[in-house]
């Protein structure tokens, strides 16, 4: 099972200033009242783990394909010699995105 992570209760880092609710960025509201969006996508496994599997919003635009970094990030520690990778983007001088990865 996989999807959007998703919260009954705002976290740490967005809980409104003096308990002013409109205080709460709109992006992080779902349609679903009282659940927060925290952006990223989770799966469960048969044990019942939720892994975090990427930021759901997290897409380049390279060369006119759009590649999310997790798909990158992925590709890359299925090599035996890779355990972790980071993908990111940085502009380059036309519209489109280049991205870089560090892999350990």
């Amino acid at each position: 099972m996989s999807g959007a992570l998703c919260l009954a209760s705002p976290w740490r880092a967005r809980r409104a200033p003096s308990g002013r609710p409109q205080a709460v960025p709109r992006h992080v509201l779902l349609d679903v009242p009282g659940y927060y969006f925290t952006g990223d996508g989770v799966k469960r496994d048969e044990d019942g783990y939720y892994w975090i599997t990427g930021r759901i919003d997290d897409v380049l635009n390279v060369s006119g394909h759009r590649i999310g970094t997790a798909e990158i990030e992925s590709a890359l520690v299925a090599h035996e010699a890779v355990a972790e990778a980071a993908v990111v983007g940085y502009p380059t001088t036309s519209r489109a995105r280049a991205s870089t990865a560090t892999c350990c």
